[in-house]
């Protein structure tokens, strides 16, 4: 029957609510309430009769059934204060007083009504499919006729369908041989898992049950099984009335091979079931099956019954415990408070906390803790299915105690009870009995008188004697009483809880009340009770969890990060999104790390959470469709929803409120800003998954194509400031044609604010997008300035000489040399030759430089002109030809000016060549001994960059400033330096500065007397540095490195630097610091226990060879210097002073700085 009523329609037939045309969720009690009432809507209906008609045979409180009315007034948008449809009679009961009008009964014909029914959206979601497999329908003497043989099945049916709608799952389709249900669909539940599991054990109960009527009425048996899995399926309901909705996707086809390999008269279920079941139920291991379907086939696990475990936190906890981080504070004081309640002065606690917060694992860690004392813990769990059950969680607990086989009740059974009794020193001739009305036990005949009280006195005594036991247990030990999911509770255990804490001050108890930010406390806080929030992990309690899960093996880079940025610091989602990539084909398992083979998945949702995710939006209407709606926006979202989706979704104004303020109530998603029109944020990334997830592919890439085009002709200002998010929309829209432009000038943004690792993802997209488009000459073009882009980009994060710079920026060449266009050739081979240079490859990046200068000269191209001058100076440098390097950045210097800047860096990458011409000037120079002009130079690069506010150019030449301080031996003025870069470095994610900036802090700091931390840092930062591909400059750095081992007393390290330094130099050419390592190695001879001063003295001689022809003036000064001891040490004065005076004399500045100082003294002894 249906019935409607204002603007609802409530079925009886399929159990179903619609508001609005919204499917409304209903308790089954609140349900039965609205059923009552409306089938005897001509006469008031008394509480008693009510109470009867709905709990038959249980004890009910008036808080139980107010609380029923009240939220059976709220679903069907009426109120106490109002009473439009449900009228209250004082003191006596209701009548359902609004107009109803009955439809979808039998016409006259036959037929069925001719009230449409209100058709569905088609929706995309996880369930848990069940399948009632009819195997064998057997007769046992003559064959069954053919007439009768729809009535049996008939019959079978009906006892299906009562048992799968009883236990809130949903009849999808009956069919001959067998009855296909789905649970979380319409509607899901936190535990619809285990929901579909207990429903599997109860058929094949039923059915059983229905043998002897089959076998007297029809002379028939029938075997059955039932075949349970979890996964994401596609509902179509039907619009023709009386079909029901089919299943789609591959959930359905794995589900139906399962139950056909699946024993007589058994349940069985696949692997992903039982991991969301786990612990629940007493299973089997099937081993692999041999399944066709694409799903993976997996193991098979057959049910026996639920799982007898005396303790619920057993069942709540994996097998593995998951790591106990970011929560010992909230320990600390639940242990403080327990150490009270152990002394006699009972504690309370209050402890909420969001969904999936850890309210379940701390009492966990504290549970643990208790168990190592003479104490007792009594866990009571409240079901989402039992919110109108009185007394549910006491109930099952005390089947718990009393080892309770449902299958199997007994006269034992009652026994149990009254030993337990007994045990508690409670009288028996009452507490028997109730206890056992309570619990629906049946008691052995003649054992007791019958209960002779009231209704209301029988409810009375039952809540006595439950506060009886409990204090019982408190006087034998101290006992910690936990209640978990409050928010879940009947009326009737809150009532309960409510008269206990009233006492629990003088025992040794402490009750701890777990419920989520929902539930409203109705205990005045007062001593003893403390209130406890838990708050959400932070990073490094993240970081910890993610790497006890990994059992510290390490894993690759943005792993961590990817898990921060979905889960929110929820320990829940943390550990099973970690689980999630830890488990799948993203990471392989290695001896000591994993190794990540393909990239992280941007939006897959833990099979393990998407259920849970799923309730907490399906419990609003219409709530859940506003936030399906909010979700194609993205994370962030503007109540102008539906001006944005005009023409694809259909909500009125007032209902995108209503959805909107459901939200923000259950705390989905809350308000950002103070601008008009508000915008809403959803509190979850995985919340918005789940919604965005839960619709049809083809109905998001209409509404993402819609926004893409109400945003770009409504909004234009988003076009130039957010082009990212209209590139995102039509991405997903499968419009690639204007998303690659979007994407591309999204990158450009990005560039433009220095913002590199979002301009390598918006480049990225458009280059997988662009993949899609046909090989066009526009989209070659395309791809040219897109894959340029990217290749200057990576440059700045992950260095010059990494793989992804060579890749991006060789395929660039190879089409700009298919196409014959030369005007983009400049721009990659300007990037190129830094990435040959960084990789070891000196002579490819001299031909690269002179190619760009002999192009910008054909084009008399002045930002090009100073590219290629730039490019030839540093080369020359690094190549240790100082003199050519000077003439190339005079020239550059000469040609630049500051208003070339944004064409330059649009050009040349990650640095201003401006910058970088004053830089290798100032290196060059002090090379060939002028060091006060090198000064200067380094002075006026740190300027330009300042009035550029470029912040790679300033990163890079700070670093270099302190490099060139260092060489002056200003060590405290080169710290201060280095620190404020590797600041910018580290904010900026400049991995390949950041490397460099660490060699040099380590230098600084041996210097400076920190020998250990500075030799630790330095080869820190040299593992960073070749973790970014980059080969070049390292015989400077492991030059460093040597020298700092000399200092530490450690010159056989040093002389292994050494050593790699100069075969660096012989496999690149890279010889600016040639001279420097022939003359550490020199030194660091001399040092060893069994000095060589003949092996020291050749090293020397070797480094003034290698400066002298290199014109390096400060390389020969050092080299002739140390020599120069040499021989003062062997008495050999005249000799040593008429090497150094003629070297020390040729210099013409720089007369302050340490060497020439330390020269003019070495030179004044050997005078003497």
């Amino acid at each position: 029957m249906k019935y409607t009523f204002a603007d609802c329609e409530l079925d009886t037939q399929v159990y179903t609510l619609r508001r609005a045309g919204q499917a409304v969720r209903v308790r089954p009690k609140v349900f039965e309430v609205l059923c009552y009432l409306l089938e005897h809507r001509e006469r008031v209906i008394s509480k008693d009769e009510l109470c009867e008609a709905v709990w038959p045979e249980q004890f009910i409180s008036d808080s139980t059934l107010v609380s029923t009315m009240r939220a059976a007034r709220r679903i069907i948008g009426d109120s106490g204060s109002h009473q439009q449809l449900i009228q209250t009679v004082f003191s006596y009961g209701y009548q359902f007083i609004a107009p109803v009008t009955e439809v979808g009964a039998a016409s006259a014909d036959g037929g069925a009504s001719a009230e449409p029914e209100v058709v569905q959206a088609s929706t995309r979601r996880q369930l848990t499919v069940l399948f009632c497999h009819l195997r064998d329908i057997t007769s046992l003497g003559a064959p069954l006729d053919p007439e009768d043989f729809p009535d049996v099945l008939h019959v079978i049916h009906e006892t299906c369908e009562a048992v799968i709608q009883r236990s809130g799952g949903y009849v999808a389709a009956v069919l001959g041989n067998g009855v296909w249900a789905y649970f979380g669909y319409p509607q899901a539940y936190d535990d619809t898992p285990h929901q579909a599991v207990r429903a599997s054990l109860d058929l094949l109960e039923a059915i059983e049950a229905l043998q002897p009527r089959l076998e007297k009425d029809w002379g028939v048996q029938v075997q059955a099984r039932v075949g349970l899995h979890t996964g994401v399926v596609v509902v179509n309901p039907s619009e023709a009335a009386g079909l029901v909705d089919v299943p789609v996707g591959e959930t359905p086809t794995f589900v139906d091979q399962l139950t056909t390999l699946a024993p007589p008269r058994a349940v069985v279920m696949s692997e992903t079931t039982a991991r969301l079941v786990q612990g629940a139920f007493e299973c089997e291991d099937l081993g692999p099956l041999p399944l066709t379907s694409g799903e993976a086939s997996g193991v098979a696990y057959r049910v026996y019954q639920e799982s007898q475990s005396p303790d619920p936190l057993e069942v709540s906890a994996s097998p593995s415990v998951t790591p106990f981080v970011g929560r010992d504070a909230e320990l600390a004081l639940l242990l403080a408070r327990w150490s009270q309640a152990q002394s006699g002065w009972g504690q309370v606690v209050l402890l909420s906390g969001e969904p999936g917060i850890g309210k379940s694992r701390l009492i966990q860690e504290l549970n643990q803790h208790v168990q190592q004392s003479e104490a007792a813990c009594i866990v009571f769990r409240c079901s989402p299915q039992a919110t109108q059950t009185p007394f549910y969680p006491i109930i099952i607990q005390m089947q718990r105690l009393l080892e309770w086989q449902r299958d199997r009740l007994s006269e034992q059974t009652f026994e149990n009870l009254e030993h337990v009794l007994q045990a508690y020193g409670l009288p028996l001739e009452e507490a028997a009995p109730l206890l056992a009305a309570l619990l629906s036990l049946p008691i052995p005949p003649q054992r007791y008188p019958p209960l002779s009280m009231s209704q209301q006195r029988q409810r009375q005594r039952t809540q006595e004697v439950l506060m009886e036991w409990l204090m019982a247990e408190a006087e034998r030990h101290p006992v910690l009483v936990v209640f978990e999911n409050l928010h879940w509770a009947d009326p009737s255990t809150v009532e309960l809880i409510g008269l206990f804490l009233e006492r629990v001050q003088t025992l040794r108890v402490m009750t701890v009340l777990a419920y989520r930010p929902e539930f409203e406390s109705p205990w005045p806080i007062r001593s003893p009770f403390t209130e406890l929030v838990l708050p959400r992990l932070d990073t490094s309690a993240i970081t910890t969890l993610v790497a006890g899960l990994a059992q510290g093996k390490a894993l690759p880079a943005g792993v961590v990060q990817h898990v921060v940025e979905r889960t929110d610091g929820v320990p829940l989602f943390v550990e099973e999104c970690a689980k999630m990539l830890l488990e799948g084909e993203w990471l392989e398992e290695r001896a000591d790390h994993y190794a990540l083979i393909s990239s992280l998945p941007a939006r897959e949702i833990p099979v393990t959470l998407q259920g849970a995710l799923l309730a907490r939006l399906d419990r609003l209407s219409p709530g859940s469709e506003v936030a399906r709606l909010g979700s194609v926006c993205g994370r962030e979202f503007s109540r102008e929803l539906r001006e944005l989706l005009e023409g694809v979704a259909f909500f009125d104004e007032g209902t995108v409120e209503r959805g909107l303020s459901q939200l923000v109530e259950a705390e989905l998603v809350y308000q950002v800003g103070f601008g008009s029109p508000h915008q809403y944020r959803f509190k979850h990334a995985l919340i918005q998954e789940v919604a965005y997830q839960s619709q049809l592919r083809r109905s998001r890439q209409q509404m993402h194509a819609q926004i893409a085009k109400v945003l770009e002709t409504q909004f234009p200002e988003t076009a130039l400031t957010q082009p990212e998010l209209i590139a995102h929309h039509y991405t997903e829209a499968r419009s690639y044609e204007p998303a690659v432009s979007y994407w591309q000038r999204a990158g450009e943004v990005s560039i433009a604010h220095s913002s590199y690792a979002e301009a390598i993802a918006h480049l990225t997209r458009g280059l997988e997008a662009l993949r899609v488009l046909p090989d066009t000459s526009e989209h070659i073009q395309r791809e040219i300035e897109l894959q340029i882009a990217l290749g200057t980009t990576l440059t700045v994060t992950k260095g010059h000489g990494a793989p992804e710079v060579g890749q991006a920026l060789n395929r660039a060449r190879k089409l700009c040399e298919h196409t014959g266009d030369m005007a983009q050739l400049f721009p990659v081979l300007g990037g190129l030759w830094e990435f040959y240079e960084l990789s070891g490859d000196l002579p490819a990046a001299h031909e690269l430089g002179e190619q760009l200068l002999q192009l910008a000269r054909e084009a008399q191209e002045p930002a090009h002109l100073v590219v290629a001058h730039d490019v030839l100076g540093d080369i020359s440098f690094w190549q240790g030809e100082f003199v050519e390097s000077h003439r190339h950045t005079e020239q550059g210097i000469a040609l630049y000016e500051p208003s070339l800047h944004e064409t330059l860096i649009a050009v040349y990458g990650g640095y201003d060549p401006g910058v970088a011409c004053h830089c290798f000037a100032a290196f060059s120079l002090w090379y060939l001994g002028c060091a006060a002009q090198a000064v200067q130079q380094i002075e006026a690069a740190l300027r330009l960059a300042q009035e550029l506010s470029h912040p790679y150019s300033l990163a890079y030449i700070m670093l270099f400033a302190a490099w060139l301080q260092q060489l002056r031996q200003d060590w405290h003025g080169a710290l201060e330096q280095v620190e404020r870069a590797l600041v910018l470095c580290t904010e900026q994610e400049y991995a390949f500065l950041l490397a460099f900036g660490t060699i040099l802090r380590g230098r600084i700091r041996v210097a400076l007397g920190q020998a250990a931390d500075g030799i630790s840092g330095m080869e820190q930062g040299l593992a960073a540095w070749r973790a970014t591909g980059s080969e070049g400059w390292q015989p400077a750095h492991l030059g460093a490195l040597a020298e700092a081992y000399g200092q530490n007393g450690q010159p056989a390290e040093g002389l292994k630097r050494v050593t790699e330094g100069l075969a660096r130099v012989g496999a690149t050419g890279e010889r600016f610091y040639e001279a420097e390592l022939h003359r550490l190695q020199g030194e660091l001879l001399l040092s060893v226990a069994t000095p060589d001063d003949g092996e020291a003295e050749g090293c020397f001689h070797q480094a003034l060879v290698v400066a002298r022809r290199q014109q390096a003036k400060w390389l020969e000064l050092r080299a002739a210097m140390s020599l120069a001891r040499l021989w003062q040490s062997q008495d050999k004065h005249q000799d040593a002073y008429a090497l150094l005076a003629p070297v020390y004399h040729g210099f013409t500045e720089g007369f302050d700085t340490a060497d020439l100082q330390e020269a003019k003294e070495l030179l004044t002894e050997l005078e003497g």
